[in-house]
Protein backbone atom coordinates (compact mmCIF):
# COMPACT_ATOMS: atom_id res chain seq x y z
CA UNK A 1 0.00 0.00 0.00
CA UNK A 2 3.01 2.45 0.56
CA UNK A 3 4.58 1.61 -2.39
CA UNK A 4 1.06 2.25 -4.28
CA UNK A 5 0.72 5.81 -2.45
CA UNK A 6 4.31 6.80 -3.97
CA UNK A 7 3.28 6.30 -6.96
CA UNK A 8 0.26 7.59 -7.23
CA UNK A 9 1.94 10.87 -5.96
CA UNK A 10 4.58 10.97 -8.45
CA UNK A 11 1.77 9.87 -11.28
CA UNK A 12 0.49 12.59 -13.61
CA UNK A 13 -3.39 12.48 -14.77
CA UNK A 14 -4.04 9.78 -17.29
CA UNK A 15 -0.56 7.71 -16.24
CA UNK A 16 -1.07 3.87 -15.72
CA UNK A 17 0.21 2.58 -12.33
CA UNK A 18 0.85 -0.93 -12.24
CA UNK A 19 1.28 -2.47 -8.29
CA UNK A 20 2.07 -6.42 -8.45
CA UNK A 21 1.84 -8.35 -4.86
CA UNK A 22 1.12 -11.42 -3.45
CA UNK A 23 -0.60 -9.84 -0.05
CA UNK A 24 -3.51 -11.15 -0.53
CA UNK A 25 -5.58 -8.24 1.96
CA UNK A 26 -3.48 -5.42 -0.29
CA UNK A 27 -5.41 -6.98 -3.35
CA UNK A 28 -9.16 -4.89 -1.86
CA UNK A 29 -7.36 -2.54 -0.53
CA UNK A 30 -4.96 -1.39 -3.01
CA UNK A 31 -8.58 -0.52 -5.41
CA UNK A 32 -10.31 0.84 -2.74
CA UNK A 33 -7.94 3.20 -2.12
CA UNK A 34 -7.10 4.23 -5.70
CA UNK A 35 -10.78 4.62 -6.39
CA UNK A 36 -11.32 6.74 -3.49
CA UNK A 37 -8.56 8.95 -4.67
CA UNK A 38 -10.38 9.39 -8.00
CA UNK A 39 -8.58 6.66 -10.03
CA UNK A 40 -9.73 3.80 -12.35
CA UNK A 41 -8.97 0.40 -11.32
CA UNK A 42 -8.53 -0.97 -14.99
CA UNK A 43 -7.98 -4.00 -14.60
CA UNK A 44 -6.90 -7.00 -12.08
CA UNK A 45 -5.18 -9.76 -13.05
CA UNK A 46 -4.55 -13.07 -10.67
CA UNK A 47 -1.82 -16.23 -11.15
CA UNK A 48 -1.42 -19.06 -9.76
CA UNK A 49 0.34 -19.29 -6.65
CA UNK A 50 -1.05 -16.02 -5.00
CA UNK A 51 0.72 -13.55 -7.69
CA UNK A 52 -1.69 -10.70 -8.93
CA UNK A 53 -1.32 -7.59 -11.02
CA UNK A 54 -3.73 -4.07 -10.44
CA UNK A 55 -3.41 -1.76 -13.50
CA UNK A 56 -4.75 1.70 -12.40
CA UNK A 57 -5.26 5.09 -13.97
CA UNK A 58 -4.69 7.73 -12.14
Amino acid sequence: MVEFRKAYVNAEKGDIILVIGTHEPSKKEIPMAAEGAGAEVLKIEEEEGGLWRIFIKK
